[in-house]
This record gives structure tokens, sequence and C-alpha cells, in this order.
């Protein structure tokens, strides 16, 4: 997807202290990039340089990460972005739902760093 060496990794959480744990997980393998809401994740989705994988959040207030995935992917370049959806909860409604909408994967909070970083290497190419 991304031509540069460098993969770009974007991280959506309301909550900056999940953000810095990923950040602390992945900044040695990874370029990270930050947002705090859903809307700032697709504003960063809309500029010129797409991030390589999304870790987003599901549950923040306004845009939940749900309705984050569903507006990603009515537009072409950002609906290939592969999606990992971040969430404390335990139901298998919402896991199915996140990948229902267009998730590429589901991880539970606390996020295990090596199921991460697998992952995101098996997405990212």
């Amino acid at each position: 997807m991304n031509q540069r060496s460098e993969k770009v990794v974007l991280v959506v959480d309301d909550e900056p202290d999940n953000i810095h744990l990923i950040n602390g997980l992945l900044s040695g393998s990874y370029r990270i990039k930050a947002a705090t809401s859903g809307a700032k994740c697709l504003n960063i989705c809309a500029s010129a340089t797409l991030p390589d994988a999304i870790i987003l959040d599901m549950m923040m207030p306004e845009m939940d990460g749900i309705a984050v995935i569903k507006e990603l992917k009515k537009s072409p370049p950002q609906s290939q972005i592969p999606i990992i959806m971040v969430s404390a909860s335990t139901r298998e409604e919402d896991r199915q739902q996140c990948l229902d909408a267009g998730a590429s994967d589901y991880l539970k909070k606390p996020v295990n760093a090596e199921q991460l970083t697998q992952l995101l290497e098996s997405l990212i190419q």
C-alpha cells in the first residue's frame, strides 16, 4: 500500500494513555501517528499520505470506531487500509459487529504486544 520503507500505523483512541501504551509497543518497528477522535482519524486518512494500518478503539465519544470504519470504507483509497479494532469489550456481538463493518481483526484490551505485532506484520506487506 505504501511505498515508504518505514510503515506508518495510525493509533486512534480517546484515551491518551492507550495511545502511549501502543506507541511504546510499536515505536521501534513502525512510525506512529495518533488521533484522539474518530473525526481526527478521518482527517488524517483524507490526506495524501495514507497510513499503512489503523489501530482503532471501538468505544469513543461522538464517533465510535464502527462509524469510523463505515466512513473509511466509502472511499476507495481509504477502504484498503487494514484496521485492527481494539476494545475492552469481551462480548462476541461487539467483535462480530466490528468485523462485519470491515475491521481486519479485533483485539481485546489490554492489547498483547506479541499478538499485535504479529497481526500488523501479517496485514502490512
